[in-house]
């Protein structure tokens, strides 16, 4: 469910929660020191944990458009209070 990349500047946290079933099964991999550490958390499929993703946060969405091709991807970013 998560990987930990700590070769950067500071930490990346990359979860996948694509097979969580519930934002509990979260407190298995100890969520809390990762999303209030000192790195950064990546989340994919973060509408599944939606209830314990902490405020704030900058939202990062990629979406495919096969209309406009196989390569096509369109990246929204949603930073709180901007």
């Amino acid at each position: 469910i998560v990987q930990v990349y700590e070769t950067g500047r500071i930490p990346l946290y990359h979860f996948d929660v694509y097979r969580v079933s519930c934002a509990e099964e979260m407190e298995e991999t100890g969520y809390d020191d990762y999303f209030f550490g000192k790195g950064v958390c990546l989340i994919e499929w973060a509408g599944l944990i939606e209830d314990i993703i902490p405020p704030g946060c900058i939202r990062v969405s990629i979406s495919k458009d096969l209309g406009k091709g196989f390569d096509y991807r369109t990246i929204d970013i949603n930073v709180p209070g901007k």
